[in-house]
């Protein structure tokens, strides 16, 4: 499922992924990514990622810029958090230590800035299973393939 975002939303995702990014350098968050993009990208990319996924299951996002909350809630509900990548063939990931205060569910989009594509999702307590610890080259991490997903 291909979802877009529309000038208005792609300025939400910017202000909020600004936001994010200059919240955490103050703060001397330690900065996890994994690949060559800049923290604004990263941030952006994520913030448009959840307002994807909001849009297309009629939710509203958890905009907010602090740290270690759910992206969304579900009717139900359930805690949300979604994950972004712009690999078209990348993996639901999550790092270890998100363990210790993981939603309900987790959520992969695939990205093509301002355009998303929902690639599937899994439980917590299925995403966080020792036999889906990986290595990508960054040490182990939580990580399933997009044939996984639900």
């Amino acid at each position: 499922m291909k979802i877009s975002l529309n000038d208005m939303e792609q300025r939400l995702a910017e202000d909020v992924g600004k936001s994010r990014m200059e919240r955490c350098r103050q703060e001397g968050t330690p900065n996890l990514k994994r690949g060559p993009q800049s923290d604004l990208e990263i941030d952006t990319i994520g913030a448009g990622a959840e307002i994807a996924f909001c849009k297309l299951w009629n939710l509203y996002p958890n905009l907010t810029d602090e740290k270690d909350l759910f992206d969304a809630m579900t009717k139900t509900g359930h805690t949300v958090d979604v994950k972004t990548t712009r690999y078209h063939s990348g993996r639901l990931l999550a790092v270890r230590h998100k363990i210790l205060n993981q939603s309900d569910i987790y959520a992969l989009m695939l990205c093509d800035y301002p355009d998303f594509t929902f690639a599937g999702y899994a439980t917590g307590d299925e995403l966080f299973d020792d036999d889906n610890l990986i290595d990508l080259g960054y040490g182990l991490t939580y990580g399933l393939a997009q044939d996984q997903l639900h």
